[in-house]
């Protein structure tokens, strides 16, 4: 009887593993700023926000420090999984601590395509 039980455990904990494969991870922010190259302190820091959203995973979020960010983004292929849920979501954002109307994005001609979630 306790032969199969130390054979029965490990089974049973490769079988939770394969069901649940992952456990939540920690919330990542990827900080953006086209003014200081080191985001002020912050890591880890990009000089655009396409490039904090193209290495961006699930649940990771893109903080955008005060400046003018005048580029074309893409946000592709980040929430493909089945079973994804807003807490899979990439969150794109202004940094709190940032004076009102700091932060600009695009310019006088900017638009969104189709599927656009704000």
């Amino acid at each position: 009887m306790r032969k199969s039980a130390y054979l029965l455990f490990p089974l049973l904990l490769f079988g939770l593993w394969f069901v649940f494969p992952s456990f939540p991870q920690a919330i990542v922010v990827r900080y953006v700023s086209n003014t200081s190259p080191t985001c002020n302190g912050q890591t880890p820091c990009y000089p655009t926000i396409q490039a904090a959203v193209t290495v961006a995973h699930p649940g990771n979020i893109v903080r955008i420090q005060a400046g003018q960010y005048n580029e074309a983004m893409v946000v592709q292929n980040k929430n493909q999984a089945a079973t994804a849920t807003e807490a899979g979501r990439i969150f794109i954002e202004a940094d709190s601590t940032a004076p009102s109307g700091s932060v600009i994005i695009g310019t006088a001609n900017a638009t969104c395509t189709a599927g656009t979630i704000f």
